[in-house]
């Protein structure tokens, strides 16, 4: 994979230790293969058209994935896993709240 040897570089850069950086190596080829995989299944559906769009969002969600790890990280090393556990809790319950009631399409 052609950016697989910058992931240690982003991962000094976000302030991500040695012993992380091996997740986000092994997600990193995980998601390729899965778009690949993806892409192939579904060969016959796109076109130039579709490339764009792909290329947007693999752009988009480096970068939103950059912020979100970033914020995320200085959120436990500050407050520790307990106040993130809490937090999810309260997310995962407001979404499930929001399907079963039918506010949020699933």
């Amino acid at each position: 994979m052609i950016i697989t040897p910058i992931l240690p570089l982003i991962g000094q850069e976000l302030g991500i230790g040695e012993s992380r950086l091996g997740t986000l190596v092994s997600a990193y080829a995980i998601m390729v293969g899965v778009f690949a995989l993806d892409v192939y299944k579904n060969r016959h559906a796109f076109d130039a058209g579709h490339i764009s769009l792909v290329a947007i969002g693999f752009v988009v969600s480096f970068l939103s994935g950059l912020v979100v790890v970033k914020y995320m990280l200085d959120f436990v090393s500050k407050r520790g896993f307990g106040p993130f556990a809490w937090w999810r809790i309260a997310v995962g319950v407001a979404g499930l709240a929001l399907m079963y009631t039918h506010h949020w399409p699933v």
